[in-house]
């Protein structure tokens, strides 16, 4: 009986010894199937966080728009025409003649983007569209005038501010295939340059439906 006993209990000592030796090995693998479904979990959301954040951030991107400058911001002609008229012995309308010199066109005289004034309503109108829309300037520069692009960054800057927070700062493009551009709208008013093959929706300032900047903030609120 002794031994019998010796046995049995020897058989229960192993028993219970041999128990948790089976046991073991299937809580670890219970454990380590746990740690990789939170972990796997935990990478589905992370990944659903940045589609949503993607998603944000395509809503929040604004629309572009190009704007021209002589003709829509600048009034180019009404300026020249008011310098020829207060200056009859300086600017020869007919000629192009300045101080004696004869130019191909206006564009062509050394100050003339200078001088210009704004058109009206263009200001206020840019401040606005600012809000929802990024903006670009895009113009043209005459062949026969070197002074031009410095002219007409310095037109802007005194008009829209040169710091960093100013609407135009570091957003102007000259060009004279505007057609490449790459955006949604474009406010000019000549089809020249390109600006008839632009591929987005062209506004022609001055026209018929764009007659001056009230029409054309009717139409972007509209697009809103």
């Amino acid at each position: 009986l002794k031994n019998s006993n010796s046995r049995t209990i020897g058989m229960r000592f192993r028993g219970s010894r041999m128990k948790p030796s089976l046991e073991l090995p299937l809580t670890k693998v219970s454990r380590n199937a746990e740690r990789f479904q939170v972990r796997k979990i935990i990478t589905v959301i992370f990944h659903i966080l940045l589609i949503l954040k993607g998603l944000e951030g395509l809503k929040m991107n604004k629309k572009i728009i190009y704007i021209d400058m002589d003709g829509v911001l600048a009034d180019f002609d009404g300026t020249v025409d008011q310098l020829f008229r207060e200056n009859p012995g300086k600017f020869c309308e007919n000629t192009k003649i300045v101080d004696g010199k004869a130019y191909r066109s206006n564009s062509s005289i050394p100050g003339i983007f200078g001088m210009l004034k704004p058109v009206a309503g263009a200001l206020d109108a840019v401040n606005e569209l600012s809000q929802n829309y990024d903006l670009f300037v895009l113009s043209s520069l005459p062949w026969g005038n070197a002074t031009a692009a410095q002219e007409k960054v310095l037109w802007l800057k005194r008009y829209f501010g040169e710091d960093e927070n100013s609407v135009f700062y570091k957003r102007i493009i000259f060009s004279s295939r505007k057609d490449l551009a790459i955006g949604d709208y474009l406010i000019d008013d000549r089809p020249t340059n390109g600006a008839e093959k632009f591929p987005g929706k062209v506004l022609r300032f001055g026209g018929e439906e764009f007659p001056d900047w009230r029409a054309v903030l009717d139409f972007f609120e509209r697009e809103i």
